[in-house]
């Protein structure tokens, strides 16, 4: 049936509402096969991504698993602006079952009717069926293109006793696709009510089954340009009904439909042949169907003997092709694969060469990926992403892990650029938003004195709490619509970038993240312009633990290098090439080693997230994926994460920062305490000797 489709352009996306088993399922692998974008949508999220990894795997597609309850319109709505997130929807089909439930096959008494389910299935048959096509109807009217297919039965047609509950949604959804057939057939827009009797059976009945699935895309792809049926009072509507077509609707295939022609087209037909509408509609409605049928059945047998060939020759294909690393990748980071890798059956794997295929791929072992996910999916639940949450998250840290552009990362996930951009930064979002506090603490209580001891353990001075410094991020590259001055992003080094600061402990695990200035700011201005600032100069934090040195009282401090001013709560070295004193000099080495740790730090986020090596996203979105590589650094040091090698940035060299005049009191403290740290330190040494 591929030739039935044209091969002229792109394919759009075909939205499948109301994803069963049977019937749904079957439609969406077809419109699959021709290779649509399929969006899948049931109100079953669970059976629903296994449909989706069922048609991904079989049918090497890309297809969405997005949940629906057709009965209520915020989920409709919601549901739907997942799917014009994935591109223009060409194909609607909507198929849900009677009332969300089970097909209704049995008659009710009239009066066993419940309203509650009455009303509902009006919902789900009609109502449903109206949000639906309000949702993708701009979009088709703007392209001048598209098809809506409504599944119905033949209770539409006549009422059957015992039906009404049924017969009421499927009547009024006929006559929503007789209204909306005759008021967009002129804007290029095809909608048609495909009529479907019975239930969907099994392989007893599987050519009847083929013919009712490749009918929807029959109705898409060829009726409405090959066959135009005009019928009475200048209407397009195609009623295939009564004897004529009574072999093929026992297969389940009457349509009802309205058909892309030029109104002319009926009127010059008119003009030229004294036939009426009746007798032309039944002479020459059969035409288009028995091509249909006989088109379909060769089709059919096509598809088995191809299939009985391809596995017959599959061992000697598989021996004779090599693909490419780039389809190697692409497979490798299909849903279907990841799902593979991601199942419960992980937990058997050896270790660590489970852990090591995560690592090599997302930037962390499993356990510890399985864990951010759970923190994550309630946020990322609430924004009804069309994804499923972990393979969202896994696609974020492979873009971040290895530094991909939104357009590589969407090649090999067969997804669209726009797409991985928009995940990527929901999911950036909420690792810099809800899980920043989580992880990113200043510390406090027995957690501050640990920090302390363990930096005494590392460098002999007392009271340090952690180290600071800056870090240009370099950005891929500075749209100019966006700043008023480029130059200013320029760091020392020469290339465009934001600046990073941080604070981090003797684990090199971040208490303290900054992303405000653009590179070409000075680590102090950046340190003062930051919260950090506010919060250690109105005493805020760090006010626990003091201890008395040589009479000074020593609060916790941060140490930093020469770009810092010197201040109470910042010691910095005496100088840069150990000009000073022997006290000094020994004080200046003692504190170099405390602030390596943040300087590792760096280089372990950089070496990990390599994103960070060559910023490609949006200037806008920069602040919150340098965050977000922040928090997830501090996950791997946390759960003892392999260290990878460290990046080296080049050596930045500026002059010494100078306390500014409100900062003097600062800054005579701070001189003070650390001549008086400095005596200490070597008067402790020579007595150790």
């Amino acid at each position: 049936m591929r030739s039935m489709a044209s091969t002229t352009s792109p394919r759009g996306i075909a939205a499948v509402v109301g994803v069963g088993p049977k019937l749904g399922l079957s439609i969406a692998r077809k419109f699959a096969r021709e290779g649509y974008t399929v969006a899948i949508l049931a109100r079953d999220q669970a059976r629903l991504s296994r449909f989706a990894d069922e048609i991904a795997r079989e049918e090497k597609a890309q297809v969405f698993a997005i949940r629906i309850d057709c009965s209520d319109s915020r989920s409709i709505r919601e549901a739907f602006e997942a799917v014009l997130s994935l591109g223009f929807v060409e194909v609607l089909v909507y198929n849900p079952c009677h009332g969300g439930q089970q097909p209704l096959i049995h008659p009710t008494n009239f009066t066993d009717i419940r309203i509650g389910s009455f009303e509902k299935s009006l919902a789900v048959s009609t109502v449903g069926a109206f949000h639906c096509a309000q949702q993708v109807i701009p979009g088709m009217v703007e392209r001048g293109k598209g098809t809506i297919l409504f599944t119905g039965c033949s209770v539409s047609l006549n009422g059957i006793a015992g039906f009404s509950e049924l017969s009421c949604g499927k009547f009024a959804l006929r006559a929503l696709s007789q209204c909306m057939a005759r008021e967009f057939q002129p804007l290029g827009i095809h909608v048609a009510h495909v009529i479907i009797d019975g239930v969907v059976g099994y392989p007893r009945r599987l050519i009847l089954q083929y013919l009712q699935v490749n009918n929807f895309l029959f109705i898409h792809c060829v009726i409405y340009n090959a066959f135009p049926v005009p019928v009475g009072g200048g209407g397009l509507l195609l009623n295939v009904d009564g004897a004529s077509t009574n072999g093929f609707a026992a297969g389940g295939g009457r349509v009802s439909t309205g058909l892309l022609m030029k109104p002319k087209l009926y009127q010059e037909k008119s003009h030229t042949t004294t036939t009426s509408p009746t007798a032309t509609l039944s002479s020459t409605s059969a035409a288009p169907l028995l091509f249909f049928t006989i088109a379909s059945v060769l089709s059919y047998a096509a598809s088995l003997r191809s299939s009985k060939s391809s596995s017959s020759t599959s061992t000697t294909t598989n021996h004779r092709s090599t693909n490419s690393s780039t389809n190697k990748e692409s497979s490798d980071l299909s849903v279907s694969a990841f799902r593979a890798l991601s199942t419960e059956h992980i937990w058997t794997m050896e270790p660590p060469v489970r852990d090591a295929q995560w690592r090599s791929s997302y930037g962390l072992s499993y356990p510890v990926f399985a864990s951010l996910v759970d923190q994550l999916k309630p946020h990322i639940l609430q924004s009804n992403l069309s994804l499923p949450s972990d393979y969202a998250v896994a696609m974020v840290l492979s873009r971040l892990a290895h530094g991909h552009s939104a357009k590589t990362l969407a090649s090999r996930y067969s997804l669209d650029p726009y797409l991985v951009s928009k995940i990527t930064n929901m999911v950036t979002r909420l690792l810099a938003t809800k899980l920043y506090p989580e992880f990113i603490k200043i510390p406090v209580g027995h957690r501050l004195l640990q920090i302390i001891h363990a930096f005494k353990e590392l460098t002999s001075l007392p009271n340090m709490c952690g180290a600071i410094d800056g870090s240009p991020i370099k950005l891929n590259r500075i749209p100019d619509d966006q700043v008023q001055n480029p130059s200013t992003y320029r760091c020392r080094n020469g290339y465009p970038s934001v600046l990073l600061q941080v604070v981090a402990d003797h684990r090199k695990i971040f208490w303290d993240v900054c992303v405000k200035a653009p590179g070409g700011t000075d680590d102090a201005t950046h340190f003062r312009d930051s919260l950090l600032y506010n919060r250690l100069t109105s005493a805020e934090i760090l006010r626990d633990s003091v201890i008395t040195v040589r009479g000074h009282h020593v609060r916790p401090y941060i140490v930093g290098d020469w770009c810092y001013p010197l201040l109470s709560f910042l010691l910095t070295p005496f100088s840069s090439n150990g000009t000073g004193t022997l006290a000094q000099n020994s004080f200046d080495s003692s504190l170099m080693k405390g602030r390596s740790m943040v300087e590792q730090a760096i280089g372990l986020l950089k070496g990990r997230w390599r994103i960070l090596q060559d910023l490609n996203v949006g200037l806008n979105h920069a602040p919150q994926t340098i965050v977000a590589c922040c928090v997830l650094h501090n996950i791997c040091q946390i759960a003892g994460e392999p260290e990878p090698p460290l990046w080296k940035d080049s050596k930045e060299t500026g002059p010494p920062a100078r306390a500014l005049e409100s900062e003097k009191s600062f800054y005579y403290f701070g001189e003070s305490l650390r001549q008086a740290m400095a005596d200490d330190l070597q008067d402790r040494q020579q007595r150790v000797r």
